[in-house]
């Protein structure tokens, strides 16, 4: 009896000694260093293409590495999308399995094990042949090792393509990175690792497919999925302060409101921490979470706050705020390396109103963009003077806008790609399909303080355009990577009607002056900065038939060439939209535009009161009555002659007045202000 107990406990030993025996634990996150890149001409090629059930030849790891805590110098890839650490292995395993299992590849990392094959080009939206390719970025002691699978599938004949990474870390670990993926059948791939004899693994992804973003081709690393790997015991507490979110301006004396996020890296659950901020190495702040909701661990579970305590500066100037996470689950964190981060707000001693931008990929080939373009007059009709608006004619659906240009397609590679049209950018923030927009998702934009003013005039002359840029700063603004950006539009166009239904056509860039934008310095606080621009439309007028587009600027692009010509309908309609924008974070601080002999138009500058003016002028469909009074006016429109040809009950503000029905001439505009008249001229060119 006593033989048989002591037996079974050291078979519960043994046992014991195995559970216990140390793995790797793996943590969730979105997005990848700036240095890593989907283009398959990085790196060097480790299997040739048209391979199938292929093991690499050993490559060597350009640093010291350990796996499962022994160091490994060397390694195969397959064609199946994992590598091996066991230089004994010959033969390309295709058929996953789950691990651990002693009959899958050992010492192994899984990127995307299923049977894969690499094929020469394949007929999908990449059109180009399959790579495994490897290559080392960044410097000791933190370099990466990446293997990288592009546009892989399953067969000759399968359309479907994926990308995807094993990342080697000198400075421990691994990471397992999903970047695009299209599918023509379902993937169920073993993701993961395993130790050297198959009784250790740790297996992650759940739906494989899911770990994809599905950019549809636009390779963005943003977005990119990540599994971390880290060997060792996951720490049962590990909070990470992931974001801290300030305006870029602030004004004196008035709330500034501190946002953020955090994310539960540790094995438990956590539903108690504490977050603290200090200013410019002041008193600290804290704000005490407690009873939450659980929020899940390593990685898959995240938490928005905003800080309770606002805090207010009572002199101009930056406000560089240190924000920590203490505390969780009432306890010791175990890793403190990322519970801390910084960053600063520009405080003004007066704000600016700002003049929102939106900047709109859009087509007349597009059924989409008519009721897209319909919802966007809906919401700017009653903000005159609040907003600036640009429209980029896009090269698909079908032949695309004739008005296209690779200007367009330049604008839309700035914010990532265009994959589909409508899309609509709000001041480089918001990013989504203009038929979503609201009124309060502009008012957002709308109300955040700025401390950059901006004016601006346009005299046209024939096809050449004269431009004046005003800025003025209220503080002084830290160098940065900032442009100005200055479009010539057309107010109006119709001769690019397709068929989507949309007749007209408003703020149809013409032309970026220059594409790439101006690199700009701010002033001083107060003092104004002028710029001025020249530029001649040259050549003479073409309407393309067609504006398609082959692997985004092929040969069989026939639209306008903006070297030789134009696509200006009527030179008396152009407007000018310019706009300053921090090429870092996309944010636009500030835009302004102006119509050709409109001195005042949308800008916010002072008028005497009661007074109105009448632009554009000339005009050709309609023109607006800006009147500045505090009560309601009545108008009318009288010909050569005299004659009323058009009048109305009121007018407030701002009106945009049709004019269609009236000819080629000179007519007056007369507004009656409780018995006072003011007249102005209105020239109509039809």
């Amino acid at each position: 009896m006593k033989k048989t107990l002591l037996s079974m406990v050291a078979f519960l030993a043994i046992g014991g000694s195995a559970i216990a025996q140390t793995g790797y634990y793996s943590i969730t996150s979105t997005g990848t260093p700036s240095d890593y890149t989907t283009a398959q001409t990085q790196g060097s090629s480790i299997i040739p293409t048209n391979s199938n059930d292929v093991l690499s030849a050993a490559q060597t790891i350009p640093f010291t590495w350990e796996f499962y805590g022994q160091v490994v110098t060397s390694y195969k890839a397959s064609d199946n999308g994992y590598i091996t650490f066991d230089n004994a292995e010959t033969v390309s395993q295709s058929n996953n399995i789950s691990i651990p299992d002693a009959s899958a590849p050992k010492n192994a990392i899984f990127g995307f094990w299923d049977n894969l094959a690499l094929k020469s080009v394949v007929a999908n939206i990449n059109n180009v042949a399959d790579a495994v390719n490897s290559t080392t970025l960044g410097t000791a002691p933190n370099r990466r090792h990446v293997i990288q699978w592009f546009s892989v599938s399953s067969s000759i004949s399968d359309t479907s393509y994926l990308y995807f990474a094993i990342v080697l870390k000198e400075a421990g670990g691994f990471d397992l990175i999903y970047n695009d993926a299209n599918f023509s059948r379902a993937f169920t791939a073993t993701i993961g690792c395993q130790n050297g004899d198959g009784s250790i693994a740790t297996m992650v992804g759940g739906n494989s497919l899911s770990n994809f973003p599905n950019k549809l081709g636009s390779r963005d690393n943003t977005t990119d999925k990540v599994f971390s790997f880290t060997y060792g015991n996951q720490p049962a507490n590990n909070v990470k302060l992931a974001s801290v979110n300030l305006e870029t301006f602030g004004v004196i004396n008035e709330d500034i409101i501190l946002t953020g996020s955090i994310v539960n890296l540790g094995a438990d659950p956590l539903s108690a921490f504490k977050i603290k901020y200090a200013v410019n190495d002041g008193d600290s702040f804290t704000m005490t979470i407690k009873n939450i909701t659980p929020i899940v661990g390593s990685g898959n579970g995240n938490y928005s706050f905003t800080h309770n305590i606002p805090y207010q500066q009572t002199n101009g100037g930056v406000a560089n705020f240190r924000v920590w996470i203490t505390d969780p689950n009432d306890g010791i964190d175990g890793d403190f390396s990322d519970n801390e981060k910084t960053n600063s707000i520009l405080v003004a001693d007066r704000a600016i109103p700002r003049r929102t931008l939106g900047e709109v990929f859009t087509s007349s080939t597009c059924p989409p963009c008519n009721p897209g373009n319909t919802k966007i007059n809906s919401i700017l009709k009653d903000k005159a003077g609040k907003f600036a608006l640009l429209k980029y004619q896009y090269y698909f659906p079908g032949t695309g806008d004739p008005y296209f240009t690779f200007e367009c397609l330049n604008r839309g590679n700035y914010y990532g790609g265009v994959s589909g049209v409508p899309q609509m950018q709000i001041d480089g923030g918001w990013s989504d399909n203009p038929n979503f927009l609201t009124a309060e998702i502009f008012d957002k934009f709308q109300n955040k303080i700025t401390a950059v003013d901006m004016t601006s005039s346009l005299t046209m002359t024939g096809q050449s355009a004269n431009i004046v840029i005003n800025v003025t700063p209220t503080l002084d603004i830290p160098a940065g990577n900032y442009k100005l950006r200055v479009a010539l539009v057309e107010k109006e166009t119709t001769k690019n009607i397709k068929n989507n239904g949309e007749t007209k056509f408003q703020f149809v860039m013409k032309k970026m002056l220059p594409d790439s934008g101006i690199a700009f310095t701010f002033g001083a606080k107060d003092v104004k900065q002028t710029i001025n621009i020249a530029y001649n439309f040259p050549g003479a007028y073409r309407l393309p038939s067609s504006a398609v587009v082959s692997s985004g600027q092929g040969t069989a692009y026939n639209g306008v060439n903006l070297a030789t010509e134009n696509s200006v309908e009527e030179f008396y309609d152009m407007a000018i939209v310019a706009f300053i924008q921090n090429d870092d974070t996309k944010e636009v601080y500030q835009s302004t535009w102006t119509m050709q002999d409109w001195a005042l138009g949308m800008e916010d500058v002072k008028k005497a009161e009661n007074t109105f003016e009448v632009y554009p002028n000339p005009t050709h469909s309609s023109f607006n009555i800006n009147w500045n009074g505090s009560h309601l006016a009545t108008f009318k429109v009288l010909d050569i002659n005299g004659k009323v040809v058009m009048n109305s009950s009121a007018v407030n503000i701002n009106e945009t007045i049709n004019c269609e029905q009236l000819s080629t001439g000179i007519y007056f505009v007369e507004l009656n202000d409780a018995g006072k008249i003011q007249t102005k001229k209105l020239t109509i060119i039809k």
